[in-house]
């Protein structure tokens, strides 16, 4: 960072919040009389985050079994992402965006939580709600 003489503080180069969050300067103040007098005073400079990370899953895939006639709501999975940034940047919803035509599954968007929504059977010939 650069402070230039009209006391406007100007940053060099490009900040990064995963490296560097937060950057404690203490900045002087100088006349130009003589004997020449200064003071001093703080500044706190907190670096916002930007949405510069997507969300990784924990795993590269995931698998379940479950068993014929599971009633409605049954335990399938539980799916987890996480996202290196930080505030609304960081949090992750879920849903579930191919695969499931006949809408067999549901998947919980706050906890990546997938259930049955329907009873199905061992061939998925049948399912029912």
């Amino acid at each position: 960072m650069n402070l230039i003489t009209e006391g406007l503080l100007k940053v060099k180069g490009r900040l990064d919040r995963e490296r560097v969050s937060k950057y404690n300067l203490t900045v002087q103040a100088r006349d130009m009389g003589v004997p020449q007098r200064t003071a001093s005073a703080h500044l706190v400079v907190m670096v916002n985050d930007v949405n510069d990370h997507k969300p990784q899953f924990e795993f590269p895939g995931y698998q379940a079994e479950l068993g014929e006639m599971a009633p409605v709501g049954s335990f399938v999975a539980s799916i987890t992402a996480t996202d290196n940034d930080t505030g609304i940047n960081a949090q992750v919803t879920y849903s579930i965006v191919a695969g499931d035509d006949q809408g067999w599954f549901h998947i919980e968007p706050s906890t990546g939580l997938v259930t049955t929504r329907k009873v199905c059977t061992a061939l998925k010939v049948h399912c029912s709600q």
